[in-house]
């Protein structure tokens, strides 16, 4: 490692932050973030992928990666993307989750620092640098992501080749990393808002649901087998747009079938019974 940098690095340094500011300010795709970050760092610090790790409890779960040659095909989830690198190396894909015990953000949780590995071939520590290794990858620098003060996670940037990192590249790649923190923090806190939206139209759909069942037969009482037939009946015509026939001398019941079949179709959103009012011989 070098020394510090000086005042010509430091502003060199502060603007290539803020070119990858610029470059990843208007994307919202996470995989697109990585991207433009590897294509902006490439004059100052070669990398071949990005890989971003999630803490969930006691396991570091794969959230995002991007890989330089392999862009990710439309609607392709994580683990295939992995599958298939993995496929054209013939090797096992990784698993996406992984005991936190085996991987570098042991080390950086602990120390809040960034963990830098020149040559996978003579510096294995981890499970999972037999992993990188067995993926084509002789170098990496795993920075800690921090939101509020807690470690959320951690970014690894890999190289195919080994490498020395100096003190320039790696205060880029410090400045760097606290933007991707942000752009984390803020996909993780749009996946539980959508989660608790998911949840709670489900718990809505479910009540409204219930609500419907308890007043659709109010008027109906009895248990008799016939009338449990009519009532069959209903809940199998309610939800088409069958028309109901009516028998001559059964009005009172017909206009109580109405009133049942009709929450259910509005429920549906096909509020559209049709009640035959001509009649039929009993």
């Amino acid at each position: 490692m070098s020394s510090a940098p000086g005042p010509d690095n430091a502003e060199a340094n502060a603007q290539i932050i803020l070119r990858v500011a610029k470059a990843i300010g208007a994307l919202l795709d996470l995989s697109d973030v990585l991207a433009a970050l590897i294509g902006t760092l490439k004059p100052i610090v070669n990398f071949d992928a990005v890989i971003i790790g999630i803490l969930e409890g006691k396991e570091v779960r794969l959230y995002s990666t991007y890989m330089e040659g392999l862009p990710r095909k439309a609607g392709e989830p994580l683990d295939g993307l992995v599958a298939r690198y993995a496929s054209e190396l013939k090797v096992e894909p990784p698993p996406i989750r992984q005991p936190l015990g085996h991987h570098t953000l042991s080390e950086t949780i602990i120390s809040g620092k960034p963990y830098v590995c020149t040559d996978l071939e003579t510096q294995k520590r981890f499970a999972v640098d037999e992993v990188r290794l067995n993926l084509g990858f002789h170098s990496y620098v795993s920075m800690p992501l921090v939101k509020q003060g807690e470690v959320i996670g951690e970014i690894n940037f890999v190289s195919k080749e080994k490498g020395k990192y100096t003190e320039d590249q790696m205060q880029v790649l410090r400045g760097v990393c606290d933007m991707v923190s942000l752009a984390v923090a803020n996909a993780l806190a749009y996946e539980e808002i959508r989660a608790l939206k998911e949840q709670l139209q489900l718990e809505n759909r479910a009540l409204q649901e219930e609500i419907v069942q308890r007043s659709i037969y109010e008027e109906i009482v009895g248990s008799s087998g016939s009338l449990q037939r009519v009532v069959a009946a209903i809940e199998k015509v309610a939800p088409t747009d069958s028309t109901v026939l009516k028998r001559m001398g059964f009005a009172r019941l017909s206009r109580t079938v109405r009133k049942a079949v009709s929450p259910i179709r509005a429920l549906l959103g096909r509020d559209r019974s049709q009640v035959n009012r001509g009649a039929s011989k009993a």
